[in-house]
């Protein structure tokens, strides 16, 4: 079994893992490929490869037979690429996840590779990944290895045999901060790498009942509610804190009202709403981008990303929406999404947009960790 480089293994990850999660965006173009290889998301370590790094990474997989390239036809203008990895080592789906972790990640506990194929495979837990594992390394020629625990860790990783295993591959290496991606542009990721503590079915703290409220809390939400009386679960639930809901909801109508445009500024939202699996308040926030012209197609490329030029991107929406995405799993801004940014926005709306992505987080974290259910025909935060 021929190893892979370590552009080889990148290239032949990133496009397993979009055929896995993003299936109609399968196969990809060139310039989706490089924009796949480049993505900051679920990449250890992030790189920034140049397109001819990708090309002639393409040509040794295809020696290896571990890649094929589809010549335009059939409607298309442009060949594209597809991984066959799993055709020639026969793999079913589950052991292509597992490996496609392990290409793009490096070694890993078993607990982190049942959360990071979360959206590629179906675990029943973490014996059926040890269970998968199992049969890889016990292939007549192992797809991984288990590797002892290293001075500091907790417990041991797992490696894959396809490409050459690191000296003291036991530690994972720390994940590039954002200064390592700076300047790149590169495909939106659909979803984030963490596993997700569940939204309660119920709500654990239930919307008060109108009847049962203080003038004071009734007062308050007519005010918020324009004097209609449908608060909705949200501010049913906030009115617990009368103090609090009227000092964040006054905060909140202040970005809601701001200078940022309602579409973008619901696009923000949108993104946050996804990464952050929070099904109140992505359902809401669909119904109110419907109203200031966010289209159908474009909430469904909020749900699973794609790249510029070729999932319908303009520059300026991307921006946006990488801008979440670093601020969600890396807490910070690279210095070529800033500078992006600068060049279509001005201080005041600049701020205006760092706090939207905060602000959303704490209703997402508060909306799924109290168990807030969305009303009768709200949209859901999955695709039907």
């Amino acid at each position: 079994m021929d190893e892979l480089t370590a552009e080889e293994a990148r290239v032949v990850g990133s496009l397993a893992e979009k055929q896995l999660t993003t299936p109609q965006y399968y196969p990809l173009t060139f310039n989706a490929l490089v924009n796949a290889c480049n993505q900051s998301n679920n990449r250890n370590p992030v790189v920034s490869y140049a397109p001819e790094t990708v090309e002639t990474a393409l040509d040794g997989l295809r020696r290896k037979g571990y890649a094929r390239i589809i010549h335009a036809g059939g409607g298309s203008r442009v060949p594209k690429y597809r991984q066959t990895l799993d055709e020639t080592l026969g793999l079913d789906q589950r052991e292509l996840a597992l490996l496609t972790v392990l290409l793009l990640r490096g070694p890993q506990t078993i607990g982190e590779l049942r959360g990071r194929t979360e959206r590629m495979a179906e675990f029943d837990g973490l014996d059926a990944v040890d269970h998968d594992l199992d049969r890889l390394a016990a292939r007549e020629t192992p797809l991984v290895v288990r590797l002892e625990r290293a001075p500091g860790q907790k417990e041991g990783r797992v490696a894959t045999t396809l490409t050459a295993v690191p000296a003291g591959a036991g530690a994972e290496p720390p994940a590039a901060g954002p200064a390592a991606a700076a300047g790149s542009r590169r495909v939106v990721f659909a979803a984030p790498p963490n596993p997700f503590i569940p939204t309660p079915r119920e709500p654990r703290l239930a919307p008060a009942q109108r009847d049962a409220l203080d003038d004071e809390a009734r007062e308050l939400l007519d005010r918020i509610t324009g004097g209609t009386g449908q608060a909705g679960n949200l501010f049913a639930t906030l009115v617990h804190h009368p103090r609090l809901l009227r000092r964040w909801s006054s905060f909140g109508g202040v970005l809601l009202n701001g200078t940022v445009p309602a579409r973008e500024r619901e696009l923000v939202i949108l993104r946050v709403g996804w990464l952050c699996r929070a099904a109140y308040e992505f359902g809401q926030h669909v119904l109110i981008a419907r109203r200031v012209g966010v289209t159908d197609e474009e909430i469904d490329r909020i749900r699973h990303g794609g790249p510029a030029g070729e999932a319908g991107w303009n520059d300026r929406d991307l921006t946006l929406v990488q801008l979440v995405d670093e601020l969600h799993t890396g807490y910070g801004v690279t210095d070529g999404t800033w500078a992006a940014l600068e060049r279509d926005w001005e201080p005041q709306q600049l701020l205006e947009l760092l706090f939207t992505v905060g602000q959303y987080h704490l209703v997402a974290m508060v909306a799924n960790a109290v168990g807030i259910q969305p009303e009768e025909g709200v949209p859901p935060l999955d695709a039907e």
